[in-house]
């Protein structure tokens, strides 16, 4: 969510910091950090000195990721996750992605809580080039003569840039390789660790 945030800054013009930032992107990957006024560690002893945003995504470095969504924007970011897919509200219909009220930089590295279906959703709307669609359990029911009683309505919407959802699923292509779950036979996969 903050890599298409900062990609989807840079077609409006830039982010609130008046930079540009693409995959190549280098930023200061070492552990901890002072960001924000918080210590960010990276987990399992992680660090790449100054490493690109890809770089990053793919060996999971916290510090990066934290200091993007200070960078884009906390609250950007979470209108990211809205737009492709994270409900805005939960069961009781309190804000996600938030607390008190505001959103802070550790969205960054996913210090809100998710629903799976929401995560499953963000990352299909990735993967379909931007194309959201509302995630169902049933497509359709039909009755023993195969008279249709319900078919879900197609709810396809383009909610981001399909170049942006491009560049998302590169940058998460190496990483079930990196982390030793690639899929067999060589298939493709765009994963992100953590998540």
């Amino acid at each position: 969510f903050v890599l298409a945030t900062a990609l989807a800054q840079n077609l409006a013009g830039g982010s609130p910091d008046g930079k540009s930032y693409t995959l190549q992107s280098v930023f200061d990957g070492s552990s901890p950090r002072t960001i924000d006024g918080q210590e960010v560690n990276n987990s399992d002893g992680e660090s790449c000195g100054s490493c690109s945003l890809a770089t990053a995504m793919t060996r999971s470095i916290n510090t990066v990721y934290y200091d993007l969504a200070s960078r884009v924007g906390p609250e950007n970011v979470a209108a990211m996750a809205h737009t492709l897919g994270v409900q805005a509200t939960d069961a009781t219909g309190a804000p996600t992605l938030q607390t008190n009220g505001t959103t802070d930089s550790r969205i960054g590295i996913g210090g809100y809580e998710v629903r799976t279906v929401d995560m499953a959703s963000a990352y299909a709307t990735v993967a379909a080039g931007g194309v959201l669609r509302s995630p169902h359990f049933v497509a359709s029911v039909t009755d023993a003569s195969g008279a249709m009683l319900y078919q879900h309505a197609d709810d396809a919407a383009q909610v981001i840039d399909p170049k942006i959802a491009n560049d998302v699923a590169v940058s998460m292509r190496p990483i079930a390789s990196y982390s030793n779950d690639a899929l067999a036979g060589g298939r493709q996969s765009a994963a992100k660790t953590g998540t």
